[in-house]
């Protein structure tokens, strides 16, 4: 009973503190964002690149169905509204921030019935991390910027959640602008010491408040921030702690409505994410290989990656970047658990770019590029990065098997046909859990009414206009395709009477 009670009432203490301090100390809870301006204006040739990438980002967010995790978070956060999303925790696949951003795009544009309208979260953070990496890290260089695009669009394992209604994009920008607040020589001589620990812990907060397993990139980089500015924090020990704890307070704070309606447990032991006995170095290579595996196709180059990731760790004396790999397995080892390969993804990015800046950080890329180009300088340079989103596009579009975006594959067929018929029916699908989710999402974004699964009498059903999905043969109905399976039984698509 008293545990019940601590559930429900636990926040009215909480927020008393949050909010004492939030008045108390609001002359160190600040941002100064008016500083955070790019020292050197933006090139307008950069638009090209960054636009060629976005065209086949959305081209494929137009295309493509939903995944399974889409599915699941469309029919579980987003149709349902806010209130789900804020409330329920029954899988990771809640991640909050983003689930209620979905809300909010689907409220203004469920009128297209497409899956763009779930989309636009993911694809505007996708654009605002390649204008940050663009303007901040490459400092306007247009060639430097189209060798990042070629590593961003033939890594499609970062593609896969640049565009699909998931919060992995909010989490990269999060890690991405954070560690470029922490290590960027230019912001930390402009911007004060608790200027940019409100900024890092800001970030920090949105990429917790989006999905909890931001906690093992979260740690390395706010580990970096401590080492590199511990003579700032040993001068006021007391203001660094009380912001520390504001911020402890508002991830609590906007988890509430989750703990105090199902429990703190449905987030810290999730039962999809549950601590596996022991952890051995068979652990420890195997984070590293998930590292690898979301960083580029194949993944023999993801090694690359890695190798001039160390060298550019070395060659900026920026030693701390080992901590992004060490302390993901030090949290391993206490919390006992083995992440899915794709929360290692802004941790990936982080190592993707400074992989990016060993290259176009060279002298002799600087002394090639780094001069005001001409048009025709610049055409071969774009010509390149056109070229690139299109074959990337081609490739996913085409080939790309990897994590659950299969069955999505598998269903672009029946997607097709859905617009067809007023009434969807299915039949035997219950047991292939990803295409039944997806189906389920796909006739809910097109407003078809659908019944779950029909019974044996099938004459029951009015199956004028109706279109019949089953992996079993049905009487008297007409066979329009069968060239989709769910694991390895053919889907049978079938009209009704006309």
């Amino acid at each position: 009973m008293s545990q019940h009670l601590f559930q429900k009432l636990y926040w009215i203490p909480v927020f008393i503190a949050w909010l004492f301090i939030l008045l108390k100390y609001r002359s160190i809870l600040s941002y100064k964002f008016k500083l955070l301006k790019p020292a050197n204006r933006s090139s307008k040739a950069l638009l090209l690149p960054l636009m060629a990438i976005l065209a086949a980002l959305i081209t494929l967010a137009l295309v493509l169905p939903f995944s399974y995790d889409e599915s699941f978070t469309f029919t579980q956060f987003t149709f349902p509204g806010p209130q789900q999303a804020l409330f329920n925790y029954p899988a990771p696949n809640n991640h909050v921030f983003h689930s209620l951003l979905t809300c909010i795009t689907w409220f203004i544009f469920q009128f297209t019935h497409s899956e763009i309208a779930v989309r636009i979260p993911a694809l505007f953070f996708s654009a605002y991390i390649l204008y940050f990496v663009f303007t901040r890290y490459l400092e306007g260089n247009l060639y430097a910027a189209v060798f990042f695009g070629i590593l961003y669009l033939f890594s499609p394992n970062i593609i896969e959640f640049a565009f699909q209604a998931r919060g992995y994009s909010i989490q990269i920008f999060c890690s991405l602008a954070t560690y470029y607040f922490i290590t960027d020589k230019k912001t930390i001589s402009n911007l004060p010491f608790f200027a940019r620990l409100n900024l890092v812990l800001l970030l920090t907060t949105i990429g917790l408040f989006t999905s909890p397993a931001y906690l093992y990139t979260a740690g390395g980089i706010y580990l970096m921030f401590v080492t590199l500015n511990i003579r700032d924090i040993k001068k006021e020990p007391f203001s660094f702690a009380l912001i520390n704890i504001f911020y402890g307070l508002t991830v609590v704070l906007l988890y509430t409505p989750i703990i105090a309606s199902k429990g703190l447990h449905t987030i810290v032991a999730n039962h999809w994410v549950g601590p596996v006995d022991g952890f051995t170095l068979k652990n420890v290579l195997e984070h590293l290989n998930n590292l690898v595996k979301f960083l580029t196709l194949p993944q023999q180059l993801g090694w690359i990656v890695i190798v001039l990731f160390v060298l550019n760790s070395i060659k900026q004396r920026a030693y701390y970047n080992m901590y992004i790999l060490v302390i993901p397995v030090v949290l391993m080892f206490l919390l006992k658990q083995l992440p899915v390969y794709r929360v290692f993804l802004p941790i990936g990015c982080i190592m993707l770019i400074n992989a990016c800046m060993a290259v176009t950080g060279s002298k002799l890329f600087q002394r090639t590029t780094a001069i005001p180009l001409s048009f025709l300088q610049q055409a071969p340079a774009i010509v390149l990065i056109a070229v690139s989103s299109v074959l990337g596009y081609y490739y996913f579009d085409n080939y790309h098997p990897k994590d659950d975006l299969s069955h999505a594959y598998r269903f672009k067929k029946i997607q097709a046909v859905l617009p067809l018929h007023d009434k969807v029916y299915s039949n035997a699908l219950g047991d292939s859990w990803a295409i039944w989710e997806i189906l389920s999402a796909s006739t809910k974004l097109r407003g078809i009414e659908w019944i779950r699964e029909i019974e044996k009498d099938i004459k029951e059903y009015d199956l004028k206009s109706a279109l019949i999905l089953s992996t079993v043969p049905l009487e008297n109905m007409k066979v329009i395709d069968s060239t989709t399976d769910a694991d390895g039984r053919k889907i049978l698509i079938m009209e009704g009477g006309k």
